[in-house]
């Protein structure tokens, strides 16, 4: 198996508040249990976010994923579970092992997706402007309702915990709730949809807590049954909540633009790859704190 990058990475991919196209083994039309393994490759450009190119180091990963979601019959409802394992090349880092069940509904006016995830030796890069493995847990979900049959309205909520096993002072606390509009009139060749999101992390170390405001603008394509295409410009605000004016981020405010890239395509009933694309621009009002990031994930998923 071809070796690969960071959970950081898997977590971006598998997480982004789950797609519905992506979040479970694909159906094949029959009610009951389906499954699927996915062999994943990461390649993640500037892993450890230096503001100086020079210092820049690129990182390769490889995953393996199972996927399992049973749907009662004559059901839109599924239950599902994943399983997930990453190894790192090139890094003198431990492997990370995630789970994480969850509960999707695909109604005509109503839709969810509600899911714990717990993750052990994951890499997070949310504190300090550094990397450090954490045990994370993840509690998540996404609401969608049609006011009308071309408009939805959603809303989301997301609380994070990482937890080290020794204590560094980035012991956190993150908490994230929005909502987003959608138009759905286009039919499914092209579905805009726009969204906010209000968050914010409590840090064991006061000076790294801050608030976040995200606001993204999407573009969904599904031209046939077997492709599915989404292109995403997400714009973030991170202030500082730092009352000491003597500390390195009092007044720090950073914008961070991303944009990316879905792609997946079905070759038959079983068979089935995708490909994803981020790159990020960070800005920051302190110098030296200024960094870019790129992401490609390629995701080879057989169903049985």
């Amino acid at each position: 198996m071809y070796r690969l990058i960071s959970f950081r990475v898997a977590f971006i991919t598998l997480t982004l508040f789950a797609l519905p196209l992506l979040g479970q083994p694909r159906p094949r039309g029959v009610d009951g249990f389906r499954s699927e393994i996915r062999l994943q490759g990461f390649h993640f450009g500037n892993f450890f976010q230096a503001s100086d190119s020079a210092l820049e180091e690129n990182v390769r990963a490889a995953g393996v994923e199972y996927r399992g979601a049973w749907r009662p019959q004559s059901s839109v409802t599924d239950f599902y579970g994943h399983a997930s394992y990453l190894d790192y090349s090139g890094l003198d880092r431990k492997d990370s092992y995630a789970a994480r069940l969850g509960l999707a509904h695909f109604g005509s006016v109503h839709e969810f997706n509600a899911f714990a995830d717990r993750a052990e030796n994951r890499a997070t890069f949310d504190v300090g402007d550094t990397t450090a493995l954490a045990n994370v847990t993840t509690l998540s979900a996404n609401y969608g309702f049609r006011v009308t049959p071309n408009w939805q309205l959603g809303a989301e909520g997301t609380h994070e915990r990482q937890r080290f096993d020794v204590i560094t002072g980035r012991e956190n606390d993150y908490n994230a709730f929005g909502g987003s509009v959608r138009y759905r009139g286009f039919g499914r060749m092209f579905s805009p949809e726009i969204g906010f999101t209000r968050g914010d992390r409590d840090v064991r170390d006061e000076r790294e807590s801050y608030d976040e405001d995200t606001w993204y603008a999407r573009a969904i394509m599904n031209p046939t049954s077997r492709v599915y295409l989404s292109v995403r410009y997400r714009d973030r605000t991170r202030d500082y909540r730092v009352s000491d004016p003597t500390a390195g981020n009092f007044g720090r405010s950073d914008d961070r633009g991303q944009w990316t890239g879905n792609l997946a395509y079905q070759f038959n009933d079983r068979v089935g790859a995708s490909l994803y694309y981020s790159q990020e621009d960070v800005v920051s009002n302190r110098a030296g704190r200024d960094f870019g990031t790129d992401f490609f994930m390629v995701s080879l998923n057989y169903g049985f």
